[in-house]
């Protein structure tokens, strides 16, 4: 969300071929940035994936995804 409320932030993340890979073909796949850290996850192992996370002392913040181009 932005500073005044409004709208939604976009993160664009480039990755490799292998990178892709990954995300099609694990059950959890993890991306790193300098600043953050994004899981993706498939729903029924959401709770796994936030016990892992809050024992890796990193915030937490769970979004569900609506819509996929």
């Amino acid at each position: 969300m932005n500073d005044d409320g409004e709208g939604k932030r976009a993160y664009l993340l480039s990755l490799t071929e292998e990178q892709l890979d990954q995300l099609q073909n694990d059950d959890i796949a993890v991306v790193d940035t300098e600043s953050e850290k994004f899981v993706f996850v498939r729903k029924d192992l959401q709770g796994e994936a936030i016990d892992h996370l809050h024992g890796a002392d990193v915030e937490v913040t769970v979004q569900e995804v609506t819509s996929r181009d």
